[in-house]
């Protein structure tokens, strides 16, 4: 928890001030930079699942098993983008990041939905209950990010942005407190 909260501290940071300062906010740089912290937030999605999901794999089984599943929502957000742009190629950016946040979405239910059920071994009931409650947390935060990039892009509502701020809270506020409330509590 400690570590994935210096890196969500540092995400603030580096994609905030940090690229401003360097003068990569808005290009490729900048763009990269984002990109790897939005991989590491994911991955710690993943890695808490498949660790607590699966406790008799090890640290590194379960964190190579999180690191494949965090490029499985780039790749199909990617190729869909790509596929739409092929139909309309005036698209916005903003288009793929709209994809990725339902794509995470929908990973998200599966995870908490299907995968929780058939997949996940060697822990009790009560264990199963708070891994989907974390898990419809992040599905939480990804939805409010796609209903916030639909104000903005179907309708053109400024409204939007200050609904981003409602998932932006949950993912880099109060994710691990959330994790450590719902997980950890009573140990």
């Amino acid at each position: 928890m400690l570590f994935w909260t210096l890196e969500t501290l540092a995400d603030s940071f580096a994609t905030g001030p940090l690229s401003r300062w360097l003068g990569w906010q808005g290009t490729p740089a900048g763009t990269g930079v984002m990109l790897c912290f939005v991989l590491l937030g994911d991955l710690r999605v993943f890695q808490l699942v498949f660790r607590i999901g699966r406790p008799e794999d090890s640290f590194t089984r379960a964190l190579l098993r999180a690191m494949q599943w965090t490029l499985l929502v780039p790749i199909v957000a990617w190729g869909s983008d790509q596929a739409l742009r092929l139909w309309q190629p005036a698209l916005p950016g903003q288009v793929l990041w709209l994809i990725y946040e339902l794509c995470f979405f929908a990973v998200a239910l599966y995870l908490r939905n299907g995968w929780i059920g058939t997949q996940a071994t060697g822990f009790p009931d009560a264990n199963q209950k708070r891994l989907r409650t974390v898990l419809s947390f992040v599905a939480g935060y990804y939805l409010l990010w796609a209903s916030a990039d639909m104000l903005i892009l179907g309708l053109g509502l400024d409204f939007g942005w200050a609904v981003r701020i409602v998932p932006n809270q949950l993912y880099y506020a109060f994710f691990v407190p959330f994790v450590w409330w719902t997980l950890a509590r009573d140990r």
